[in-house]
């Protein structure tokens, strides 16, 4: 935790007035701020994370916030995950390298195999995991109770002291359709791997999804792969298809990048693709940063959406990236809404590495946030 600190300085620009000297101080055990042109009785208002829902409750807000309310933003903040605080990265190899399988699967090796990925072919050993049909149902509706008790918290947080217009009752019943929701057939993920111990094809075989009272399931297939030659992530395609009632439809992406004489390039698309033409759907996004470039513009970011008459997000500028630092100069950011390509906004930022150790602000000068606002509160009753 003693790590675990932020400084935000912070300027605001609302087209007649600059705000600047705006400092934001984040810490498991105290949360500062200081708006010296909007706040006159402290330099730096505080928050408690320890007392944060008692505080609030105090106000007299309904309904109150949770106890671990500050707790799971402040993880949230600083990386970590809601189970055993564990940081993102992990929780990332957990799922990157099926673990999550192992506590449901059946795992079983399978025979090798040849096959070809982007001009090359490699031997490839088959690692299976089978889930049942029982296990994969189970799963699936303790995935969706899941999301609907996390949705309806979040609109619960979002609408504080204010009354949902649903009760908990119609909000079940808006979600007791999923629970007809049926897997047909066993679940068999696949993991195909070379000499290297890199996985190369991430494959699942065709199950069905089916609804009680509806004729017609859904037929669904994956298959990925990963064809990178020193990296195989540098380069992926997967395929999602679904098919009904004889029609089909892919859900596809294709990644790929590299990075060769100081030039990092990456080019990505996803797109729907249905069985006519004008079915067809995609956004893709290409960037180029030559980081040897030190003279001018060295960087170009381009996400598009529909083709050559769609919408356009272009952002170019001057990339610097050092060991303490990252700046980005000349900046301009250019939207193209398929009208007018003059929508053209000007920018710089940059983002420096502190040593938490050097990270600390003088409190010498401060009030309680809380505090502040009972006095703020009082002040107008005598208006």
């Amino acid at each position: 935790a003693e790590a675990e600190k932020a400084l935000f300085e912070m300027l605001f620009d609302n087209g007649t007035q600059v705000y600047d000297d705006n400092l934001m101080y984040i810490s498991r055990e105290l949360i500062a701020i200081s708006f010296p042109e909007l706040f006159n009785d402290a330099t730096f208002l505080t928050i408690d994370p320890d007392t944060f829902a008692d505080d609030i409750e105090e106000l007299g807000t309904e309904p109150s916030l949770p106890s671990d309310y500050i707790d799971e933003a402040l993880d949230m903040f600083f990386g970590k995950s809601e189970a055993g605080g564990k940081n993102l990265d992990e929780v990332a190899a957990y799922y990157r390298e099926a673990k999550f399988l192992e506590d449901f699967a059946e795992f079983s090796h399978g025979k090798s195999v040849t096959e070809k990925i982007n001009g090359k072919r490699y031997k490839l050993d088959a690692m299976s995991y089978v889930i049942s049909e029982d296990d994969a149902n189970d799963y699936l509706q303790d995935a969706l109770g899941a999301y609907k008790q996390g949705f309806f918290d979040s609109m619960g947080y979002m609408y504080q002291g204010y009354e949902l217009e649903t009760s908990q009752e119609a909000f079940d019943s808006a979600f007791d359709v999923f629970s007809g929701i049926k897997i047909k057939g066993d679940i068999i993920i696949t993991y195909y791997v070379d000499r290297n111990d890199f996985v190369r094809i991430i494959s699942v075989d065709e199950f069905e999804l089916s609804m009680v009272g509806e004729s017609g399931d859904l037929a669904i297939e994956f298959e990925m792969l990963l064809g990178g030659k020193n990296n195989p992530t540098d380069d992926i395609s997967a395929i999602l298809t679904l098919s009904a009632e004889g029609e089909e439809v892919e859900l596809g992406m294709d990644w790929e990048q590299s990075f060769e004489r100081g030039v990092f390039k990456r080019e990505s698309e996803v797109f729907i693709d249905g069985e006519r033409k004008e079915e067809y759907l995609s956004a893709t996004f290409e960037m180029e940063w030559d980081t040897k470039d030190k003279m001018g513009d060295n960087f170009e970011a381009v996400l598009s959406f529909g083709g050559e008459n769609g919408f356009v997000i272009e952002v170019t500028g001057a990339l610097t990236d050092g060991k303490s630092e990252t700046t980005f100069k000349d900046g301009k950011l250019r939207i193209d809404d398929g009208y007018s390509e003059n929508n053209i906004i000007d920018f710089e930022c940059s983002i420096s590495m502190i040593d938490p150790k050097d990270i600390s602000i003088d409190l010498e000068d401060s009030m309680s946030l809380f505090d502040y606002i009972e006095k703020i509160e009082e002040q107008s009753m005598q208006f």
